[in-house]
């Protein structure tokens, strides 16, 4: 019985060792898909300098600095990492629009601008997330084009108020 295991075992051994094994080499290269996209130049933000916002009471408002701060984050992020700053925004986003607005803050105008910013927050991340480099890009300039809006309407809701006050 010993020899009959052992011979089995022999047998098995040198068909096994005698097998031919295609062994199949993969060169997989990672390749990230931005680089093959060349993203225009980022549209020049409007500035709401912290002086600005110092003068005229926007700096207490955290919700919104916090918002600037981000933006201009994302005006100068790098393609590859461009989901994470997206993510951070919408997040940013949703807090500004929960806050509590300032008085002369608190007007539809605003609010609105500031929805039509999340929703092309929301339009970027879906491109980026399916990698449309193309579309993503155009997204980005409609979405700096709505900021710069929602910038400009804030400073002249502010300058507004101001004007008001020096009339009355």
């Amino acid at each position: 019985m010993n020899q009959f295991k052992f011979f089995l075992f022999l047998y098995i051994s040198i068909i096994y060792c005698c097998e031919t094994k295609l062994i199949k080499k993969t060169n997989i290269e990672i390749i990230d898909s931005t680089q093959s996209y060349s993203f225009s130049n980022p549209k020049k933000l409007v500035n709401l300098s912290m002086e600005y916002r110092k003068s005229n009471s926007l700096y207490s408002w955290s919700e919104l600095n916090n918002f600037i701060d981000r933006f201009e984050n994302l005006n100068n992020m790098i393609p590859e990492g461009n989901l994470v700053f997206i993510e951070e925004l919408i997040n940013k986003t949703d807090q500004l629009i929960k806050s509590d607005f300032p008085d002369k803050l608190d007007v539809p105008d605003i609010k609105s601008r500031i929805k039509v910013v999340k929703s092309l927050l929301l339009k970027c991340r879906y491109n980026s997330k399916n990698e449309n480099w193309e579309d993503l890009d155009i997204s980005l300039k409609e979405l700096f084009i709505s900021y710069n809006s929602l910038i400009n309407r804030i400073t002249s809701v502010v300058d507004e108020n101001d004007i008001f006050r020096v009339i009355n």
